[in-house]
């Protein structure tokens, strides 16, 4: 019997130059989790914070750069990181007044050591190039959003 809650928060902030043609943009997440398994209760805070920049070189096409960290915490304390993953790559962006699209290619780039387990001996366990235990190698993503 598995029960998952949670609630997410996100400011989302962005800022246009040059008659709208470069954006930069950022987005802050904030996830509280709550889950219980079989009667055993745990509960984490995700945090994503993203940043990102695109110039418009068409009329609806346009290009950048998106930079991501995830971290995660136990016992949804800041003092409790367990695990931290950093991502950058490209996005290719198309929009139109009333819908629009971006795929962004986000490669894991490093991450802070995550803690895998115990070993034989009861030694704790880590990987400290990446996050792989927690986060992807490489993320692909699509998002669409229509104006309605």
């Amino acid at each position: 019997d598995v029960i998952e809650r949670g609630l997410e928060f996100r400011l989302i902030l962005d800022k246009h130059f040059l008659d709208d043609r470069w954006t930069v943009g950022s987005n802050i997440m904030f996830e509280p989790e709550w889950d219980r398994v079989d009667g055993t209760r745990s509960k984490e805070l995700k945090n994503e914070y993203s940043l990102g920049t695109a110039y418009r070189f068409s009329a609806h096409w346009s290009a950048g750069l998106e930079f991501l960290n995830r971290r995660l915490f136990g016992a949804q304390s800041f003092g409790q990181q367990e695990a931290s993953g950093f991502f950058l790559g490209p996005v290719l962006h198309y929009g139109t007044p009333r819908w629009w699209a971006s795929f962004t290619v986000l490669p894991q780039i490093s991450g802070s050591p995550a803690f895998l387990g115990y070993d034989a001996n009861g030694n704790p366990v880590s990987d400290a190039s990446r996050t792989l235990g927690e986060y992807e190698k490489l993320e692909l993503r699509l998002k669409i959003a229509i104006e309605l």
